[in-house]
C-alpha cells in the first residue's frame, strides 16, 4: 500500500525504525543531503526532525539497536566516511537528537571508512560487514553500545563485496548477494 511520500525525491537514502515510527533521510538528489524525517503510520505523515549531525551523506549504514537509531559511514562529496551517530527521537524536545559515537578505528587509530556495507544486529551488538571505499571490502567489525567501541572480527569468507544484503534469524546472521564487479547470488 502506498503511503505519503517523503519530502524530496532522493536515492541512496538511509532509514531505520524506532518505537513504532520510521525515520528516513539523507541520500542524493543531484546534491548530497543531510535532512531527516519521522514517519508516523497512525497519521500517514512525515515531519522534519533534526538534520544529521555528521553532514551531507549518501549510502550510509543504518540500523536500530536498543530503541535507538544509528547512522554512519557513507560518502560525502566523494569522500568515504568512518564516523557514526546515534539518534534519540525523544531528544531536543521531541525533534530528535544526534549523538556522536565511536569512529570506526582500530587501536592504532587507523580509520576504516566505507559505504554500501551491511549491518547485522545480533545479541545486542551490531556487525558491519564489507562495503566499499572505491574497492570492495570483506572485513567485519563488531560495535558494542555498552563500551561504545569497535572490535575487528573474522573477515567475511565470501568474495569481498558492496551492495550486499543481510538479515538475522534465530540468532544466526545471513549475508549474500551484492557486487564485486560481478553481481553475486550466493548467501
Amino acid at each position: 500500500t502506498e503511503i505519503a511520500p517523503i519530502p524530496g525525491a532522493r536515492q541512496y537514502a538511509s532509514a531505520f525504525a524506532v518505537n513504532g515510527k520510521g525515520y528516513a533521510g539523507m541520500g542524493y538528489d543531484g546534491n548530497h543531503r543531510q535532512d531527516f524525517y519521522e514517519y508516523n503510520p497512525s497519521t500517514d505523515s512525515w515531519r522534519t526532525m533534526a538534520s544529521f549531525l555528521g553532514g551531507k551523506r549518501r549510502s550510509c549504514v543504518a540500523f536500530t539497536l536498543e530503541n535507538k537509531g544509528y547512522l554512519g559511514f557513507g560518502v560525502s562529496n566523494g569522500i568515504y566516511q568512518y564516523t557514526m551517530y546515534q539518534f534519540n527521537p525523544e531528544g531536543n524536545n521531541g525533534n530528535g537528537e544526534w549523538i556522536a559515537k565511536a569512529d570506526l578505528t582500530d587501536a592504532d587509530d587507523n580509520n576504516y571508512p566505507r559505504a554500501f556495507a551491511v549491518p547485522l544486529v545480533l545479541n545486542n551488538k551490531v556487525y558491519i560487514v564489507g562495503g566499499s571505499t572505491g574497492g570492495n571490502l570483506s572485513d567485519t567489525w563488531e560495535y558494542d553500545p555498552v563500551t561504545d567501541a569497535w572490535t575487528q572480527r573474522t573477515n567475511f569468507e565470501g568474495q569481498a563485496r558492496a551492495y550486499a544484503v543481510g538479515f538475522v534469524i534465530n540468532n544466526v546472521a545471513y549475508l549474500g548477494t551484492g557486487s564485486s564487479g560481478t553481481v553475486h547470488d550466493d548467501f
